[in-house]
């Protein structure tokens, strides 16, 4: 191995179709439907674009800080395969996990057909994704997004997906409006689905968070320096509903959350479980909630700090996973290799390579040895990541 790259694999990038990729992917009974969305998203940008056009000064400060000028047609990646390979091979990525970035067929549904919509809609993406990630066997591990309202349909789509060579769920941040929370047992057969066929459940940072009003940055901000936690906040609702004691196989994935808050989020549910008066509680988490993260639970990364590279034994060094978070504007693109470099410097290589490879491919299923000899043409080496050794 210490002639050879290290293998750098992204546990989170963002890929989504434009709309009217989806259209092929779209169920026939939903596809007329569908193609009117795609219309009337259209005619909404040719709208803001007539704006911008007649009234340049309200769009001033729009943008991303130069971000789209600075990357320009690499924002393509999001949809397009070759760009996208082309991008993340400059970066020194070699494999990547796949989430969504948005623009789901039928998100935005409302009324009494929304539930049946969103759920035809993430179907749509499901195969979609398959697609792109079968564009680059090997390299792209994909994901299913699934609903939770219909469970016969949702334990479908799980088996669909693990037959067609999907390396795990996605799950939302909160079931929905009028369902029930994740402490309920109804969920039980979707765990028990999850665990049976090593399908990992992912739980992706931006979801579940409440209404923040119109304040402008005031909102953003709250939006901000919340988003995370109601993230985080499934950890403790599944072990204290006695899902990882119930389900010991299943894998809990929490991505794009930060990393540092795990030791001191475990520390205080430590110290609840041992706590006299919540003593009762043993009977249904047997274990520490520290061991049921040991046991079943990992924390995807994306533009992980230093001061989390740092705490990596606190967390676990297997228990973490890096990732580039490509497209969006918080992550590592473009400058991932000095991301890299400013994250693992002076970090012993065979940690780095805990994080940043073999856990992710263990977890994913990536094959090392066909993949060493793409990274030997478009990894760092490992003096460019940890430093001279």
């Amino acid at each position: 191995m210490a002639d050879h790259r290290p293998i750098i694999i992204s546990c989170d990038g963002h890929a989504t179709g434009r709309p009217q990729d989806y259209v092929p992917y779209v169920e026939p009974a939903h596809r007329g439907a569908y193609e009117e969305s795609v219309r009337a998203h259209e005619a909404r940008l040719a709208e803001r674009a007539k704006a911008k056009k007649d009234k340049p000064s309200l769009f001033a400060n729009e943008g991303s800080f130069g971000f789209e000028k600075e990357t320009g047609d690499d924002l393509d990646g999001e949809w397009c395969s070759s760009v996208r390979t082309k991008v993340l091979e400059s970066e020194g990525v070699v494999a990547e996990v796949l989430f969504p970035n948005g623009g789901i067929p039928f998100s935005g549904s409302t009324g009494s057909s929304a539930h049946e919509l969103r759920g035809a809609g993430h179907r749509a993406y499901d195969r979609w994704q398959l697609d792109f990630a079968g564009d680059l066997p090997g390299r792209r591990a994909a994901l299913a997004l699934l609903t939770v309202h219909d469970l016969d349909a949702t334990l479908a789509e799980i088996r669909w997906a693990r037959e067609q060579g999907m390396k795990g769920v996605i799950i939302p941040t909160v079931p929905g409006a009028g369902l029930p929370p994740y402490q309920d047992r109804c969920y039980d057969p979707l765990w028990g689905e999850c665990q049976d066929l090593e399908m990992p459940v992912h739980i992706h940072g931006g979801g579940g968070t409440p209404d923040y009003g119109d304040y402008g940055v005031v909102s953003m901000l709250l939006y901000a320096t919340e988003v995370t936690f109601f993230a985080h906040r499934n950890l403790w609702v599944l072990i204290w509903a006695g899902v990882l004691d119930r389900f010991p196989r299943m894998k809990l994935v929490l991505t794009e959350t930060r990393a540092d808050w795990v030791p001191g989020a475990l520390t205080f549910l430590d110290g609840i479980h041992s706590a006299p008066f919540f003593r009762h509680i043993q009977d249904t988490a047997k274990l520490k909630p520290s061991e049921y993260f040991e046991r079943q639970c990992y924390i995807g990364a994306p533009f992980m700090g230093r001061h989390e590279s740092a705490m990596r034994h606190e967390i676990g060094v297997d228990k973490l996973m890096w990732g580039t978070d490509y497209p969006h504007i918080e992550g590592t693109w473009p400058g991932t290799r000095k991301a890299l470099a400013r994250c693992f410097k002076g970090v012993p290589i065979d940690e780095a390579r805990t994080i940043l490879t073999d856990t992710p491919a263990k977890l994913y299923g990536f094959d090392i040895d066909a993949l060493q000899p793409i990274a030997d043409r478009v990894c760092p080496t490992t003096e460019e990541l940890v430093g001279a050794i």
